[in-house]
């Protein structure tokens, strides 16, 4: 969607009322690429107007979106599984009676991997600052995911509570199941066996197509079990 076709028609009004408190990505002169950043504020002067938005890393800017110097992308990011620390998180869009434009963060849902394993880390004194917030969005953006064998050998040893290896799949550490498992989405559908390799019940063969996309070596890396 271009930048003329969303703002060229817009009121200050109307752009406030369809995009406050919402995150979009901006890119301008002095930043090089797009940059996430929440709408703060539509500031009108003379007929004319410009949006204060905030960035992740807290610094506000007022941009004037009829300036062509200035690009707007008003897409959602791809939802899905993000490294955030040492877990993971998976996130899908929420279900809303007003299906509003542009991402907000009460339209995120998020699924941690493992709360409970965190719980008992804090309270055998670890230090944990927030399991998802705003300072992770960057993430949610510019997603980097860990390569199979590297989120296997991380969660095995406990380096890491999880990594995801894609936006649907991860390797997590689970409250209570000795070995590491595979997730797919919020759901777990495999284990990680004592060899590196990850067993799938015959019953999700489906799902082997998908795996084999992010997994190395085809079959030498997933069994599937009777």
């Amino acid at each position: 969607m271009s930048r003329d076709h969303v703002v060229g028609d817009m009121t200050a009004r109307d752009f406030s009322a369809t995009y406050a408190d919402t995150y979009l990505k901006f890119k301008s002169r002095d930043d090089d690429g797009y940059y996430p950043a929440k709408v703060l504020d539509v500031c009108v002067s003379d007929d004319e107007w410009a949006v204060c938005v905030e960035k992740l890393n807290g610094d506000k800017v007022l941009l004037d979106l009829k300036d062509p110097s200035i690009e707007v992308d008003y897409r959602w990011p791809t939802l899905g599984f993000i490294n955030v620390e040492d877990h993971a998180v998976f996130i899908r869009r929420r279900a809303h009676r007003q299906w509003k434009k542009g991402l907000r963060d009460l339209l995120l849902d998020v699924k941690i991997m493992d709360d409970r394993i965190i719980n008992e880390l804090r309270e055998a004194g670890a230090e944990y600052g927030s399991l998802f917030g705003k300072v992770h969005y960057d993430e949610l953006y510019y997603p980097q995911y860990t390569k199979v064998e590297e989120a296997i050998e991380q969660v095995v040893s406990g380096e890491k509570i999880a990594r995801c290896i894609s936006p649907k799949f991860a390797i997590t550490s689970r409250y209570n199941i000795e070995n590491p498992v595979l997730m797919y989405k919020d759901s777990i559908v495999g284990v990680v066996n004592n060899y590196g390799r990850i067993e799938i019940p015959g019953m999700l063969g489906h799902l082997i197509p998908m795996l084999e996309r992010v997994v190395p070596n085809g079959y030498n890396s997933i069994s599937l079990q009777p």
